[in-house]
C-alpha cells in the first residue's frame, strides 16, 4: 500500500553549518571519499607500529613485567619524509628522560677498577628523535647529545672514538668516556622542512638540525653503553696506559647533526654567519630554493639549495605583535603568522647588487590580518589552494588572492560554545577512571592542532586530541571525525591474564556446558544447564592446576531464585564440611552474598550487605592478595575481610552448585555460569572488564562503554597515506591505570586493518628498555680482582621470531677482553665460562665466532634447557703474546614464548682465563652480562586487537520546517544503503526529534517489535533482516562458514537496499538523525539517498505548549 505521506529529502548536500537552525547540525564520521554522491563511514586508523624509547631503563631488578625507568615525557612534532631512495619514513622528536649508561652503577665498595667499567650514570631530559621507516618496519633513535666537536680542543680528535667523548684535561691522554646532552625546557614545538633529500628540524633552544635519509633497517643501532670502556681508566702496575676503546658498530648520534652555520656560494665577498650566531629558529619554509627561518620577528634566508649558509645580511626585521609562530609558502609568496596577526612577504633578488651578489635578497611586507595570527607551527599546512592554518578564532587560509579567506564560518561555533554531539542527549555521560575517561561529547577548540592536507579527496584534516575536523575543498563541507566513541557496543572480552581454569556456557560456545579449557574432567547430574534446581551441581574435582592458596581470583556469573529454601546457597565451594578451604554462597534469608576462606581452620568471611536474590543474572568474583579477601559482585566492591595468610589448600573437590559435606548440601536454586579461575589477585579494572565481557550475554543492560583507545598527537598526510602519531597520555592505554606501562607512541594508519580504530594484530616493538648490563663473579673468587681480564656477555645481534611465531630467539654474542699483553699456554686448558639463565628461556644452540675457531677447541658440556658449560684449550693461532683486545668467542641462542613475560637472568658460576706469565695460574675474572627483558604478556601488548575500539557515526538534519507556521508529522526515513557487515554489528539506527526537544521516536533497525528490544543497547542488526536465509527481497544469500554466531559474514557482493524504519514525531519542526558503530573490521556502510515521510497537518500547534 503506497504512503499517503510525500518524501522529503533529507541527504546531506553539505557538511555541518550552525549558521541556520535549519542547517545539519551533526555529521560525524562521515564524509564523501570520491566524487560520487554518496555519504560513508569514514576506515578506521588501524595500527601500523608502537614503540618505546630505546634510552629508557629496563627495572630488571624490579617486579616481572614492571615499566621502565624514563623514557618520553611529551611530543614535540613529527614528520612524512618521501626519501630519493625509495623509503617513506616518519620523524618524530619528543622530550625524553634518558639513561646515560645501560650498565648499572656498582657501589662505591668495590675496586676502583670495576667503578671504572660503568663511567657514566643517571638519567637526564634531553631532547630524542625517533624515526620509523614505513617501507622497512625498522626504527632509529637518537638522543641529542652534545658532538665531540662541541666540546673538545682540535688536539682530542685523532684520538677520540665515538660521539660521547671529551678532553681528559691533559693534551697527552686519550678522551674519557663523557655524555652531556641538549636540554632547554623552554622547547615544545618542533617545525621540519624537507630541502632536497634532507630534512631540517626547527627545534627552538635546541637549534636548527638536519637529518640525511639513511636506510634504517641497514644502519647498526647501538645504545648508550659502558661495555666498551677505556683501559687509560685503569691505571694499575699491571695495565698499559694510553689504550684504546674496542667500539663495536656505529655508535648512535651519526645521522642527525646540528645546522651551525657554514660558509655559501659567495663566502668570498660576504660574511656568513657562524655556529654561535646561527638562529635557534621556532619555524621555518622554503620559498623559491631557500630556507627562511623565523626567530622572535626576525627571518633569516639561506642560500639556494644551502639550508646551513646564512649571509650575515640576508635578514630581514618586520614589524610584528609577538614572535613569529609559523611561516608557510604559497606561489612564491611568503606568509609569516604571529599569534594574533597574518603577514604577507614578498621575497626578490636585490637588482642593486648585480650578479655577482645573486643570494641577496629584498623583502616587502604587509600585514593582511590583525586578528587571524597561527597558534603554532605544526597548527599550519601549505595545500594547492593556499596555506591553511588555525587561530584561536577559526581555520582560516591565504593563497593567490592575498587575502584571509575564513573557511570555519559554518562551525563558527567549534571556536566559541562548543559543538555538542546530540546522539547522545538520550545516554548517561559516564565513565572509568584514567586519563581518558569519558570521550568528548563537546568538541571545542583547546591547545595547538595539527594540521594535514589529503590530495587524494582534497581534504583538510584538523587534528586535536580527540577528534579531527575534516574540511572537503571541492564539497566547502565540515564534519568531525571522533577518534572515541561515546557508546561502544562492541563485546568486550574477559581478561586472560593467569587464567588457569574456565568454564563456559553453552550460550557461547555451542556445546554442552560447562566447556572447560583445559582437561579437568568434570561430574555431576546437571541435566538442563545452566539452570540448578535445588538438587543438581557439578564437581570440578582437585585438579592440580587449582591448588590456590595465596593470590587467587574465583568468578562465576549466578542468579538466584528469590523464593529459595536452602538456607545458604552454594555458588562455588571447596569444602566437605571437615576440610574445608573456599565458599561463595548467598543468603536465602535477606539474599545477601559472602566469600569465606580459611586460614589455618579459621573461618574469614567478606560479608555482602545487599539483597541479590532477585532472579536475575549477577557477577561474582571473590579475590585475594594474601593479606584481604574481597568480594566484587556486579564489578563493584561489595565487602572485605581480613585474613592474615594464605587460603588452606586441603585435597577437597570444587563443586559449583552445592558443598560436599555430609553427601551435599546447600544447593543452588538458580543458574550458574561462566565460572574462572585465576592464579593472581585481579585489579578492580580487571574485574569490571569481565563484568562487562558478560553483561551482555547475561541478559544485563551494557550501558555506555566509553572507549578512547586512539589519540592524535600529530596528522600527517601525503599522496600515498594518512597517518595519526598518538600515545603518551594514557600510558596504560586501557584508561583506567594509566601507570601500569611505561611512555610509548604509535602510528596509525588510515584505511589499515578496515572499518575499526586501533586495530591491531602483531605491531607492537615495544621493549621496554630492552635490558640492562649488570656484573657477575665467579663464586670461588675473592673480592678484590685486579687481573686486567673481563668476559662479557652482550645485547642480542639478532631478534627474530620462529615461522610460527610462537616464540622469539635471541642471539647473545659472548667476549673475552684482556686489558693488558697476556702470554697464554702453549698446551692445555685456557678459558673457560659457564652460565645459566632463567626457565623461561630456552638453549637453542651455540655459534663459535671466526676468532675462536675451530670448534674442536671447544669442550661444550651438554647442555640443559637453562645452562650451559664452556671450556677452550689454547689459542694456537694466535702468538704467545696477546695484546689487549676485545675477542669473540662464541654466540648463545636463546628462545622465550611469545606471549609471556620474563627476564634472562643469567648467572655466572665459572669465568676464568690461565695466564701464563709468571708461575702460570687460573685467573678468575668478571663478567659483564646483559639482562635482556623480554615482556610480551598479552595484557602489556597491543596485539590481537585488544585496543580496538568501534567507530561511531551519526547524522542529525537541522530543523525541517522551521518557520513555516505548521504542523508537520514525520512517518518513516527511507534510506538506500550500501552495506557489508557481520552478523554481530549495529551498523544503523535512526531517530525523530519535535520540536518538544526530546526524542519522540528512537527506532533501531529490528525485528522484534518487543518494548524490551527497544532500548537502542539492544539493538538487533541490520543482517537480521534477512529471515531464513533470505533477504528482504527474497533473493537468496551467501554466508561464509560459521563456527559461532558472531563471526558469521556476508560474503557476497554488497548490496543496495532501502531500508524504512517506522518512526512518528510531529511539531512545527522536526529533525531527524540516524547513528551507529562499525564494530567489525568488515564493516562498511554508504548512503546514497534519504528521505522521510512528512505531511503537513494544516494545523497550528498551540504556543506555550
Amino acid at each position: 500500500m503506497a504512503s499517503r505521506y510525500p518524501e522529503h529529502d533529507i541527504f546531506p548536500k553539505g557538511g555541518i553549518d550552525h549558521r541556520d537552525p535549519s542547517g545539519i547540525e551533526w555529521l560525524a564520521n562521515l564524509w564523501r571519499p570520491e566524487r560520487a554522491n554518496r555519504i560513508a563511514i569514514r576506515q578506521g586508523f588501524g595500527q601500523l607500529t608502537q614503540q618505546d624509547c630505546t634510552a629508557e631503563k629496563a627495572n630488571i631488578d624490579a617486579a616481572i613485567a614492571s615499566p621502565a625507568t624514563g623514557g618520553y615525557l611529551s611530543h614535540m612534532g613529527s614528520f612524512l619524509y618521501n626519501t630519493n631512495f625509495g623509503h617513506r619514513q616518519i620523524i618524530s622528536v619528543f622530550e625524553a628522560l634518558v639513561q646515560y649508561s645501560e650498565s648499572d652503577a656498582p657501589s662505591t665498595t668495590v675496586p676502583t677498577w670495576e667503578r671504572a667499567m660503568a663511567t657514566v650514570h643517571g638519567a637526564t631530559k634531553t631532547a630524542v628523535v625517533s624515526i620509523y621507516d614505513i617501507t622497512t618496519g625498522a626504527q632509529w633513535e637518537e638522543v641529542l647529545v652534545v658532538r665531540t666537536s662541541e666540546n673538545c680542543r682540535n688536539i682530542d680528535i685523532p684520538t677520540a672514538h665515538g660521539y660521547f667523548e671529551t678532553s681528559a684535561g691533559s693534551s697527552t691522554s686519550a678522551p674519557f668516556d663523557f655524555i652531556k646532552f641538549h636540554y632547554h625546557d623552554g622547547a615544545k614545538n618542533a617545525a621540519f622542512k624537507q630541502v632536497g633529500d634532507s630534512v631540517v628540524m626547527m627545534l627552538g633552544n635546541y637549534g636548527v638540525w638536519i637529518y640525511h635519509g639513511i636506510d634504517v633497517a641497514k644502519t647498526k643501532q647501538r645504545l648508550l653503553s659502558s661495555a666498551d670502556v677505556s683501559d687509560n681508566n685503569f691505571t694499575g702496575a699491571a695495565f698499559t696506559n694510553g689504550g684504546t676503546n674496542y667500539p663495536t658498530g656505529d655508535c648512535e648520534g651519526s645521522v642527525l647533526q646540528p645546522v651551525e652555520g657554514v660558509r655559501g656560494l659567495n663566502s668570498e665577498k660576504f660574511v656568513y654567519l657562524n655556529k654561535s650566531e646561527f638562529p635557534r629558529a621556532d619555524a621555518a619554509a622554503l620559498v623559491k630554493g631557500r630556507v627562511v627561518y623565523a626567530l622572535r620577528g626576525v627571518l633569516y634566508f639561506s642560500d639556494v639549495g644551502q639550508p646551513g649558509a646564512i649571509m650575515a645580511d640576508n635578514f630581514s626585521e618586520i614589524q610584528t605583535e609577538g614572535r613569529i609562530t609559523a611561516l608557510g609558502e604559497h606561489g612564491g609568496q611568503l606568509f609569516a603568522f604571529t599569534e594574533t596577526e597574518a603577514h604577507l612577504l614578498q621575497i626578490q633578488q636585490d637588482t642593486r647588487a648585480g650578479a655577482a651578489f645573486a643570494n641577496v635578497v629584498r623583502v616587502s611586507h604587509v600585514r593582511i590580518s590583525k586578528r587571524t595570527g597561527c597558534v603554532g607551527p605544526r597548527a599550519l599546512v601549505e595545500t594547492p589552494f593556499g596555506v591553511c592554518w588555525v587561530s584561536d578564532k577559526g581555520c582560516h587560509m591565504a593563497g593567490a588572492q592575498q587575502s584571509v579567506e575564513d573557511l570555519s564560518d559554518a562551525i563558527q561555533d567549534y571556536w566559541d560554545a562548543g559543538i555538542v554531539d546530540p546522539t547522545t542527549h538520550y545516554y548517561a555521560n559516564s565513565g572509568t577512571g584514567g586519563t581518558k575517561t569519558q570521550p568528548d561529547i563537546i568538541y571545542k577548540h583547546a591547545g595547538n592542532p595539527t594540521l594535514a592536507y589529503q590530495p587524494q579527496t582534497e581534504s583538510l584534516l584538523v587534528a586535536y586530541d580527540s577528534h579531527i575536523l575534516v574540511y572537503q575543498f571541492r564539497h566547502k563541507a565540515w564534519s568531525i571525525w571522533p577518534l572515541g566513541t561515546t557508546l561502544d557496543p562492541t563485546t568486550a572480552t574477559a581478561t586472560t591474564n593467569n587464567l588457569v581454569s574456565s568454564y563456559l556456557p553453552a550460550t557461547q560456545t555451542g556445546a554442552l556446558w560447562p566447556d572447560s579449557t583445559d582437561s579437568n574432567p568434570m561430574t555431576g547430574n546437571l541435566a538442563a544447564p545452566p539452570v540448578f534446581d535445588g538438587t543438581e551441581y557439578y564437581s570440578i574435582g582437585n585438579p592440580a592446576n587449582l591448588q590456590l592458596s595465596n593470590n587467587f581470583s574465583i568468578e562465576a556469573w549466578a542468579s538466584q531464585d528469590p523464593d529459595a529454601s536452602q538456607g545458604y546457597e552454594r555458588l562455588i565451594s571447596r569444602d566437605d564440611g571437615g576440610q574445608r578451604c573456599f565458599a561463595m554462597s548467598q543468603n536465602d534469608v535477606n539474599g545477601n552474598p559472602y566469600a569465606a576462606i580459611f586460614v589455618g581452620g579459621a573461618f574469614k568471611s567478606a560479608n555482602g550487605t545487599n539483597n541479590y536474590a532477585d532472579g536475575q543474572w549477577h557477577h561474582y568474583m571473590a579475590t585475594h592478595d594474601g593479606v584481604l579477601l574481597r568480594l566484587y559482585v556486579d564489578g563493584a566492591l561489595e565487602a572485605t575481610a581480613v585474613t592474615g595468610g594464605p587460603m588452606d589448600n586441603d585435597p577437597v573437590p570444587w563443586q559449583v552448585g552445592r558443598y560436599e559435606g555430609g553427601g551435599g548440601g546447600d544447593y543452588l536454586e538458580g543458574r550458574c555460569d561462566t565460572v574462572r579461575f585465576y592464579n593472581v589477585t585481579l585489579t578492580a579494572s580487571e574485574i569490571l572488564q569481565n563484568y562487562n565481557a558478560g553483561k551482555l550475554a547475561h541478559g544485563g543492560d551494557p550501558g555506555p562503554q566509553n572507549r578512547q583507545t586512539t589519540n592524535c598527537l600529530e596528522v600527517l598526510s601525503d599522496s600515498l597515506g594518512t597517518y595519526l602519531v598518538g600515545g603518551l597520555l594514557d600510558k596504560n592505554e586501557d584508561g583506567v591505570s594509566p601507570a601500569a606501562q611505561s611512555t610509548s607512541y604509535y602510528i596509525t594508519e588510515f584505511e589499515r586493518g578496515g572499518a575499526l580504530d586501533r586495530s591491531c594484530k602483531d605491531e607492537d616493538s615495544r621493549r621496554y628498555g630492552s635490558g640492562r648490563f649488570t656484573y657477575a663473579i665467579d663464586p670461588s673468587a675473592l673480592y678484590v680482582l685486579n687481573n686486567g681480564f673481563l668476559w662479557s656477555l652482550e645485547k642480542p645481534t639478532s631478534i627474530t621470531t620462529n615461522n610460527q611465531k610462537t616464540k622469539i630467539i635471541y642471539e647473545f654474542p659472548v667476549y673475552l677482553r684482556a686489558f693488558r699483553p697476556a702470554i697464554w699456554p702453549g698446551g692445555g686448558t685456557s678459558i673457560a665460562f659457564d652460565i645459566s639463565w632463567n626457565s623461561a628461556f630456552t638453549f637453542e644452540g651455540l655459534g663459535v665466532s671466526i676468532e675462536s675457531s675451530p670448534r674442536s677447541s671447544w669442550t661444550i658440556a651438554t647442555p640443559t634447557a637453562t645452562s650451559l658449560t664452556t671450556v677452550r684449550s689454547t689459542l694456537t693461532a694466535l702468538a704467545p703474546l696477546l695484546p689487549s683486545c676485545k675477542l669473540p668467542m662464541f654466540t648463545l641462542r636463546l628462545s622465550a614464548n611469545n606471549g609471556v613475560s620474563a627476564r634472562t637472568d643469567f648467572v655466572v658460576s665459572s669465568a676464568r682465563v690461565w695466564d701464563s706469565t709468571g708461575a702460570g695460574s687460573w685467573q678468575i675474572t668478571r663478567a659483564l652480562i646483559w639482562q635482556q627483558q623480554h615482556l610480551y604478556a598479552p595484557s602489556l601488548m597491543s596485539t590481537n586487537n585488544r585496543l580496538s575500539s568501534s567507530v561511531e557515526w551519526g547524522y542529525k538534519t537541522g530543523q525541517i520546517g522551521l518557520n513555516e507556521g505548521k504542523e508537520l508529522r514525520v512517518r518513516g526515513i527511507n534510506t538506500i544503503m550500501e552495506t557489508t557487515t557481520s552478523q554481530s554489528s549495529q551498523l544503523y539506527n535512526s531517530f525523530t526529534v519535535s520540536d518538544y526537544k526530546r526524542l519522540s521516536g528512537q527506532y533501531p533497525d529490528y525485528t522484534n517489535m518487543t518494548p524490551g528490544n527497544r532500548r537502542q543497547e539492544k539493538t538487533d542488526l541490520l543482517r537480521e533482516r534477512m529471515t531464513g536465509g533470505r533477504r528482504v527481497f527474497n533473493s537468496l544469500a551467501r554466508w561464509a562458514p560459521v563456527t559461532s554466531p558472531s563471526t558469521i559474514y556476508l560474503i557476497d557482493s554488497p548490496e543496495l537496499n532501502s531500508i524504512v524504519t517506522s518512526v512518528s514525531a510531529r511539531g512545527e519542526h522536526v529533525s531527524v538523525g540516524m547513528y551507529g558503530f562499525a564494530t567489525d573490521k568488515a564493516d562498511a556502510l554508504s548512503m546514497h539517498r534519504m528521505s522521510i515521510a512528512v505531511l503537513d497537518t494544516g494545523n497550528r500547534r498551540r504556543k506555550g505548549r
